[in-house]
């Protein structure tokens, strides 16, 4: 296999383009904002009326995303969101302007975007999508499922059906298919004997493509290899956690005028996974 390496971001100018950053206070939405020690020369913190607005994505979020906008941010980023009502979920998405970026445990990690251009060149009703997740035993499978339909979305595109095989205890199986047809396999497996970290694969008879993703809270970088009748090549990723990733690009959102479509896909799978979870039989 053909290692391309690891690269890093080149320097941004000391103050260009630098933007104030602020949280919720210390309470249940509050966020410490850690990760800006590592992006001094392109966000700063301040006690109040900021650039952007970070927040945990516990219960009632999308209600303080939204006073946060109303207030006059710029940009917002939700971190590991959880399920909220769906209309409050559109409303938000149909109401702003400003970007709300949602940092799902496994989205943003750059080796998903190293691999996203490939997985979508080969899906078709002749390839396979193999999705799993390892968790600590204690996780919550609506929304490990949850992250992980916003992983697919990410990395290669919306899943639009979706049944479960097995749901319990100890995970869950189940089979989705996206636009295109092409068929997903989804699995969680909850475990006390290896780390968190999520696989995504996509298999064809001469080809596929696989990403790799440790747990979000390590320093470990993803991986993604493209395999095909030359061999499999490791493709450059930028060696950063996902959670700086979903910073810098609510940034570059807010620099270049952008918005975000991640409120209103989370409505759509948060709809497609209670359907499912629905008409599930243990």
């Amino acid at each position: 296999m053909t290692d391309s390496s690891t690269t890093t971001d080149a320097p941004i100018a000391f103050g260009v383009d630098r933007l104030t950053v602020t949280s919720p206070g210390s309470g249940p939405y509050g966020d410490p904002l850690l990760v800006l020690a590592s992006l001094p020369e392109s966000l700063h913190p301040v006690s109040s009326d900021a650039d952007l607005v970070g927040l945990r994505g516990t219960v009632g979020w999308t209600r303080v995303a939204q006073g946060a906008l109303d207030s006059g941010a710029r940009g917002v980023v939700v971190v590991a969101p959880e399920p909220v009502d769906r209309d409050a979920l559109v409303a938000l998405a149909d109401r702003s302007s400003a970007p709300v970026v949602l940092d799902s445990p496994w989205v943003h990690n750059p080796a998903v975007s190293a691999a996203a251009e490939h997985f979508r060149r080969l899906t078709g009703p002749s390839a396979l999508v193999e999705a799993r997740v390892e968790l600590p035993l204690a996780s919550d499978l609506f929304q490990a499922a949850l992250d992980q339909l916003s992983l697919l979305r990410a990395a290669i595109g919306p899943v639009v059906a979706l049944r479960y095989l097995r749901l319990d205890g100890r995970g869950y199986d189940a089979l989705g298919t996206l636009a295109d047809g092409t068929t997903v396999s989804l699995a969680a497996i909850l475990t006390g004997g290896l780390p968190a970290a999520a696989t995504v694969r996509l298999v064809r008879p001469t080809e596929a493509v696989e990403v790799h993703l440790p747990a979000p809270d390590t320093a470990t970088p993803g991986q993604a290899i493209v395999s095909g009748p030359d061999g499999a090549v490791l493709q450059v990723t930028k060696y950063e956690s996902a959670h700086r990733a979903a910073w810098r690009r609510v940034r570059e959102l807010v620099l270049t005028g952008g918005r975000s479509d991640d409120a209103r896909g989370f409505a759509d799978d948060l709809d497609l996974l209670s359907a499912a979870v629905r008409t599930a039989t243990p």
